[in-house]
């Protein structure tokens, strides 16, 4: 489990390195992803959404036995989301009801529903609701 932890961390750190920030961001990326998945492992065990991340939380949230859905709604991103976490969608399948959402500080939730969202800000702050 410690291999495939430092697996993850070796892969979010590239991912994040991909943003062309600065270490300070890549860094914070890095640890606000690892913080999230580690939370996620204690507190969640099914369907995630994330939305407008393009990708940066999939390959550690599936290799933590999660099944994710990727929105990317940004056109400039998609790509990036595809190589990352393979298919993506342009908004949440309608209808569709997740156990928890990873967003965005200011994302657009609308048609998106969960028990609970994850809402990440610019300074790598997690805030997280009981229900959405």
């Amino acid at each position: 489990m410690r291999i495939l932890a430092l697996l993850g961390l070796v892969g979010i750190w590239h991912a994040a390195s991909l943003l062309h920030g600065s270490i300070f961001v890549t860094a914070t990326f890095t640890l606000g992803a690892a913080v999230l998945a580690v939370w996620a492992i204690a507190v969640l065990r099914d369907e995630w959404l994330e939305l407008g991340f393009a990708g940066i939380h999939a390959p550690l949230l599936r290799l933590a036995g999660f099944e994710v859905v990727v929105v990317e709604p940004d056109p400039a991103h998609r790509d990036r989301a595809r190589e990352r976490a393979g298919d993506v969608l342009t908004e949440p399948p309608p209808g569709e009801a997740f156990d928890a959402i990873v967003a965005p500080d200011g994302a657009d939730l609308a048609g998106a529903t969960a028990r609970r969202v994850v809402v990440v800000g610019q300074d790598g702050s997690v805030w997280s609701s009981a229900s959405s």
